[in-house]
């Protein structure tokens, strides 16, 4: 009989507790073992995109790899769409937003001219945390893939090209593609909108 963190696949029975992938035990990361499978690795992208907002293409994907609020030079240009840099406010996510360093899982292209994004949510303008949004060190060091501590080279490129292994997702990913979750130290992160420290971060207060 089956237990019930369990489920059945075609090939039998998988445990989710012994048939995933293996973790690294200090860091609790998916270790890159050089093995890879394509097929798993594109359901887990897809995962990250539908929880993590997980962008290689279309609206949402950099391809500069900044992912900047305001774009490098903090203006706007090249930017979140979402972004005011005269104001420094963004149309979806309450208080000041930081153009130079920072940045959250909804990143939306540029676009000529940038009030084309005009729907100001107003008094119910999401949190900070609720956007994922965060502030790295100004610098145009930017975000992306690449530039997260849950990323590392991969053993092995997939037939893609994707040479960045995630750790959190366990998947292959591009070097200039981004999510939600990514994170480095040093990061001023949020909690509705409260700048939490990184020792409260990392306890996931």
């Amino acid at each position: 009989m089956t237990n019930k963190d369990e489920k059945i696949i075609k090939s039998g029975e998988q445990k989710y507790d012994t048939d995933a992938p293996p973790r690294d035990p200090d860091t609790g990361l998916v270790i890159d073992t050089g093995v890879y499978d394509e097929k798993q690795e594109k359901k887990r992208r897809m995962h990250a995109e539908g929880m993590a907002h997980y962008a290689e293409e279309g609206d949402h994907f950099d391809p500069a790899g900044l992912y900047l609020c305001g774009g490098k030079k903090g203006d706007g240009v090249g930017g979140c769409n979402q972004y005011r840099p005269g104001s420094h406010k963004c149309l979806s996510v309450a208080g000041k937003i930081d153009g130079d360093c920072g940045s959250c899982a909804w990143w939306e292209k540029w676009i000529e001219p940038p009030g084309h994004s005009d729907l100001d949510l107003g008094p119910e303008k999401f949190h900070k945390s609720e956007a994922s949004y965060g502030e790295r060190e100004p610098g145009g060091t930017g975000w992306s893939c690449s530039n997260c501590e849950y990323g590392s080279f991969a053993k092995q490129q997939d037939s893609k090209g994707r040479s960045v292994f995630c750790g959190i997702w366990g998947a292959r990913v591009q070097p200039l593609a981004c999510c939600g979750r990514n994170h480095q130290l040093g990061d001023v992160v949020f909690k509705d909108n409260q700048p939490l420290t990184q020792i409260e971060f990392y306890q996931g207060k």
